[in-house]
């Protein structure tokens, strides 16, 4: 019985089950099963729910709560509206994959027509298409001829009156005028 007495009867739960209180050591000694154990009793209470917690079927409505109707037809709404965006986003996709195939189509026939380009504007097929086809000639001091003017070049602006003139409000509108066209 000396065991007995080094031994706390009191009752340990969860992962401190070898933490025997009366014993100093981490392994645990022999646990005598001739003393008896009472397990402590757990206080139990009733629970008493207050009358206006209490539904009755009298209270209780037959039919679906407006809410609740409400949450689900604006979740059914936002989901044909994604249904319809997928279907717009389907449509895109397909139209920007044609217009791919339409781009590189595209890119092809402008590098065949621009080697076309390059190869129609060769100095020397432009010179023999001009003195074979055009029957045209190299230029040389008989075919050239000179004009000579007897007075110097000018230019008259016809038909503006100078006795009018700008005067600073016409300046100044036509500034402003200018100004919110710039701003527009």
């Amino acid at each position: 019985m000396a065991a007995a007495a080094a031994f706390d009867y009191t009752a340990t739960y969860g992962n401190v089950a070898y933490d025997i209180p009366g014993r100093r050591t981490a392994v645990p000694g022999e646990i005598p099963y001739d003393i008896p154990y009472e397990r402590p009793r757990e206080k139990t209470r009733e629970r008493e729910i207050p009358r206006e917690r209490v539904r009755s079927k009298e209270n209780t409505a037959a039919g679906i709560p407006l809410f609740a109707a409400a949450g689900f037809l604006l979740a059914a709404v936002l989901m044909v509206f994604v249904l319809l965006s997928y279907v717009q986003l389907a449509e895109i996709s397909k139209s920007t994959t044609t217009l791919e195939t339409t781009l590189s189509s595209l890119t092809d026939e402008e590098d065949r027509l621009r080697v076309q380009y390059e190869k129609a504007f060769n100095l020397t097929e432009v010179e023999k298409y001009a003195t074979g086809t055009l029957g045209m000639t190299k230029l040389t001091p008989e075919n050239t001829k000179t004009v000579e003017m007897e007075h110097a070049d000018k230019a008259e602006i016809l038909g503006t009156d100078d006795s009018t003139g700008r005067g600073l409000v016409s300046e100044l509108s036509g500034y402003l005028s200018s100004l919110l066209e710039y701003f527009k």
